[in-house]
């Protein structure tokens, strides 16, 4: 969206926002700027992969380790800090599950 927005929004009243909760996104310019804006987003949200990625393979190896003790590690070692600073530093976006578990999160990567 970033690039979508340094490319096509010049003027102080135009600006795009995304109100994700609501999965909307307002274009404030123009009809036809907003024309070309709509095709920029529509090939930005194409260009969207989505990975899903178990954490637990990155614990370092236990001769014997139960599932319950490798989402310990995983929780412990991925908190919300940590998951924020990877996401910045790749450029992605990171969730976790509906349940809260980071295991495994997923990255979307535009």
């Amino acid at each position: 969206m970033k690039s979508v927005s340094t490319n096509y929004i010049s003027g102080k009243l135009e600006k795009i926002e995304v109100f994700r909760s609501r999965g909307v996104i307002r274009i404030t310019s123009t009809r036809d700027k907003s024309a070309y804006i709509v095709q920029a987003i529509g090939e930005a949200l194409r260009s969207v992969s989505r990975l899903k990625l178990p954490l637990e393979v990155l614990m370092p190896p236990t001769e014997k380790s139960s599932h319950r003790q490798r989402r310990k590690w995983v929780s412990k070692q991925f908190n919300d800090e940590a998951l924020a600073e990877i996401a910045q530093l790749t450029n992605t976006e990171i969730t976790t599950t509906a349940s809260g578990i980071v295991s495994p999160p997923v990255v979307v990567s535009t």
